[in-house]
């Protein structure tokens, strides 16, 4: 191996590099870890910054509660796909510069802060700082569009 003084400044510019990207895959997964315990925990306030976090591939956010980014519209909307197995519970949290907008594409939820049901061909938005814990009434797909207030 060789010392840190034998290295051409091309060998450490490239080693310096392959830091960057460690440092930022590192930044990516705890990001991701954040947002899941804070899921799994509940009374949690979610932030724009938080939910962009999400990947593109399937992450299980709570027990029996799946998400993905499934498209970054602009800089303040992202669209996110939901898979949620029947009984699983989305513990109480609130979001703090965004609002949801949740569709509904197959089965049943139940927000149990406010009684309100949602099925297919149903919407509802939960807009900042509206608590809300989501109950999967019957296997379900959802489509949740995020958007960041200006």
């Amino acid at each position: 191996m060789f010392s840190e003084k034998s290295q051409t400044p091309k060998m450490r510019s490239k080693k310096n590099k392959e830091e960057q990207v460690l440092n930022w895959v590192n930044n990516k997964i705890n990001s991701q870890k954040k947002i899941i315990e804070d899921f799994q925990k509940g009374n949690s306030i979610i932030s724009f910054a938080e939910i962009k976090m999400i990947p593109r591939s399937w992450i299980e956010i709570s027990k029996g509660i799946f998400a993905r980014t499934r498209e970054k519209v602009d800089e303040n909307t992202i669209i996110l796909e939901c898979k949620m197995n029947s009984g699983a519970l989305l513990k109480i949290h609130s979001h703090s510069d965004y609002s949801e907008l949740f569709k509904p594409i197959t089965g049943v939820i139940l927000d149990k802060v406010e009684n309100i049901y949602m099925k297919p061909g149903d919407q509802h938005a939960f807009l900042p700082g509206i608590w809300h814990t989501i109950l999967c009434l019957e296997e379900c797909f959802i489509e949740i569009t995020c958007t960041k207030l200006k």
